[in-house]
């Protein structure tokens, strides 16, 4: 797991409990393609879009979490055991995403946003 960092954020996730998390650096991004290519063999679509994501909230997973609750143990999951191993993933990733996604300020509306010819 990633070394817990001051910027952290929490992510509470229905029938697991809390998660924490590091901020996606540029960094990480790269690494989570890197990892995402190793696992998959590069499975991405015709478009370029990823292939599996399953695969890529793996790896998302594997890269930004700093600590999970006792119920969820990423490393001891087992795709061939673990009927709902995806599903899992998919949980945990989709919650993290929606957090990161709440970082984001929402751009200027219509005429909220300066443009061309704004004048004092």
């Amino acid at each position: 797991m990633r070394t817990a960092k001051t910027d952290d954020f929490n992510v509470d996730v229905e029938g697991f409990g809390r998660f924490v998390f590091g901020r996606r650096t540029k960094e990480d991004v790269y690494k989570i393609r890197s990892r995402y290519n190793v696992l998959t063999e590069g499975n991405y679509l015709a478009d370029g879009r990823v292939g599996d994501l399953g695969g890529l909230g793996l790896v998302t997973l594997q890269t930004l979490l700093v600590s999970a609750p006792e119920t969820f143990n990423l490393e001891a999951m087992d795709p061939l055991m673990d009927d709902d191993f995806e599903e899992k993933i998919m949980k945990v990733f989709g919650a993290l995403r929606a957090k990161e996604q709440s970082f984001r300020s929402e751009p200027a509306k219509g005429s909220e946003g300066a443009g061309a010819g704004v004048s004092e």
